[in-house]
């Protein structure tokens, strides 16, 4: 019997620049059992203002309660999923929204 263990490939972008080139944001996973992958993104106050576990929904620089653009600033993001050896990890950083 053998095992193999693949280290996840995470890519995560740190900016999103509304009305330019890469105006949405999703981080780039590979390796990770997709059924356990939920992202969130906190503003300053701590409210979840994105949150997905589809790993192909990206964030528009929206709000998730009203739709509208958040202010430019920095936003912190968790991504949490299960890898390919059945544990659990989190990932946390920041984003910078621009307009």
């Amino acid at each position: 019997e053998a095992c193999a263990f693949q280290r996840p490939i995470i890519y995560v972008p740190n900016a999103l620049i509304i009305g330019g080139h890469n105006d949405t944001w999703k981080p780039v996973i590979s390796l990770i059992d997709y059924e356990s992958y939920q992202v969130r993104i906190f503003n300053r106050f701590s409210e979840i203002i994105f949150e997905s576990d589809d790993a192909n929904q990206a964030w528009n620089g929206s709000h998730k309660k009203n739709g509208k653009v958040v202010q430019e600033g920095l936003y912190i993001y968790q991504i949490t999923f299960r890898r390919s050896d059945g544990e659990f990890e989190e990932i946390r950083g920041h984003v910078t929204l621009v307009r």
